[in-house]
């Protein structure tokens, strides 16, 4: 019995295998075309009814990107190479961050434009825009720029400090008030990624003008006249000039006026320039004038102004001071003038 079965297994087998090569080559024969395709990492077969070689390459879930490209041939009839040409990822860097190029031996240009990467008139780039990229090539960008910068700052005001003898000694008092003031400064910069590498001071402008301060500080020694009194003017131990044409005792008042004001005689209006009566005293004489206790004195001054209380002698003269608080802190006193020349 064995031997009858083994006689016929044999029969048995050969029709599977004869049925089994039929259905192979049956399905082969299904396929017109035998395509092998290299990517450069991969190989793998592909047997395909289609024609065209991206609906191969579709039909096979293999991915093709907008930068490759490929090469398709036959080898033999019905066998086909399809070659693929990966483009490969460059490295950019710019403005702090990592961009990614699909690249294939173009030039750093074309990766920068792949990259969406736009070049200002002044930023560098290496390598050079000219130069072939290849795999491992890194392009690195650095954004250069000039810019101008303005800064608002305080510009502090200056104290000054003003001696007189209308006040007590060691008294002060602000007849100014100080305020400071403003300028505007440009700088250009040099920037580079972002960050100031130099900075040069370009313009400076005085937006507004610091008032200084002035503090009047009582000192019954002091003159108020600031006029530098001539070398032969000298004083006795009294305090009272040794040299003089005349010296006339009477009643001294005070005034003062706007900035810029002019005297009857022509001359500003200013701390020194006395007003009299120009029929007694011409204007432009010469004088020392202190007040006739010696409590007070007003120094080397120049006859320059008058007014109605002068013309008509009930003042001898009238002193001119900065402030109208100075003129009240002095009052009416009275005072002896010296015509010096």
């Amino acid at each position: 019995m064995k031997s009858v079965l083994s006689r016929l297994a044999k029969p048995v087998a050969l029709t599977v295998v004869a049925v089994m090569l039929s259905s192979i080559l049956s399905g082969l024969a299904s396929f017109h075309r035998l395509v092998y395709v290299d990517d450069g990492q991969h190989k793998r077969i592909v047997l395909t009814e289609l024609e065209d070689p991206k609906e191969i390459l579709e039909e096979a879930n293999i991915p093709l990107s907008q930068y490759d490209t490929f090469t398709y041939r036959e080898r033999r009839k019905q066998v086909y190479d399809l070659d693929i040409d990966r483009a490969y990822p460059v490295s950019v860097r710019a403005d702090g961050q990592q961009y990614w190029a699909p690249m294939k031996g173009e030039t750093v240009a074309v990766a920068l434009e792949r990259a969406g990467i736009t070049l200002g008139e002044q930023d560098t780039v290496v390598p050079a825009l000219t130069e072939t990229v290849a795999e491992g090539t890194k392009i690195v960008v650095t954004r250069i720029s000039y810019r101008t910068r303005e800064e608002v700052s305080e510009i502090p005001f200056e104290s000054k400090t003003e001696r007189t003898p209308t006040l007590k000694n060691g008294a002060t008092k602000i007849i100014t008030a100080g305020a400071p003031g403003q300028k505007t400064t440009v700088y250009r910069e040099y920037v580079v990624d972002g960050v100031v590498q130099e900075s040069e001071v370009v313009e400076e402008r005085i937006d507004k003008k610091p008032v200084n301060e002035v503090v009047l500080l009582g000192d019954k020694t002091a003159p108020v006249s600031p006029l530098a009194a001539p070398a032969s003017l000298t004083l006795d131990g009294k305090g009272n000039p040794t040299n003089y044409v005349k010296k006339l005792t009477g009643k001294g008042t005070a005034y003062s006026a706007r900035k810029g004001a002019k005297t009857a005689s022509g001359r500003y209006a200013v701390v020194g320039h006395v007003a009299v009566n120009p029929k007694i005293i011409p204007y432009g004489s010469k004088l020392y004038i202190k007040a006739a206790d010696g409590s007070f004195t007003y120094g080397y001054a120049i006859a320059a102004d008058t007014g109605t209380a002068l013309m008509d002698g009930r003042v001898l003269v009238d002193l001119f001071f900065d402030t109208n608080q100075e003129c009240y802190a002095f009052g009416a006193k009275k005072m002896e003038v010296y015509v010096l020349e």
